[in-house]
């Protein structure tokens, strides 16, 4: 498993400067076209997660989380203390935003932390994948049946 496509856009921005860097020497862009496609694809990738519902953002911190840390304690207690998902927002994302994103951060980092010492509570991330998967395929079962009408 590795890092979230959100963690790995915004990875590639140097927080100084604004620009973006790709390490790939596939990407044979000039130096400004790779930033700005870059940068136009973390900008994406942050509408699109932003607009999923909070499950699917919860499921894929915690994805991130074990992929990254491998144990979602530490990592819990890293990001906690740290907080570098500070810098995962694109440079041109507005404070209501950002704002938004930070909140939600934190407080999955508190559930997260909350649920350690209730072991009833699964934060598996892969019984949290079936899950939400399920959700996902009983959602898109209700919409068909809605655009079909039945």
């Amino acid at each position: 498993m590795g890092a979230t496509p959100l963690a790995v856009l915004s990875a590639c921005r140097n927080v100084d400067s604004g620009l973006y860097n790709h390490a790939n020497p596939a990407f044979h862009l000039d130096p400004n076209e790779a930033s700005n496609a870059v940068r136009k694809l973390h900008e994406l990738v942050w509408r699109e997660w932003l607009s999923l519902p909070p499950v699917h953002q919860y499921a894929d911190l915690l994805f991130h989380l074990q992929a990254v840390h491998g144990c979602v304690s530490e990592a819990i207690t890293r990001w906690s203390e740290s907080q570098p998902f500070l810098q995962y927002a694109p440079q041109n994302a507005g404070i209501s935003e950002r704002t938004a994103f930070v909140s939600f951060v934190e407080r999955a980092l508190c559930g997260l932390r909350a649920s350690q010492d209730q072991p009833s509570l699964d934060v598996n991330p892969k019984s949290l994948l079936k899950s939400v998967l399920r959700e996902a395929v009983e959602d898109l079962g209700r919409r068909s049946a809605k655009v079909i009408g039945v």
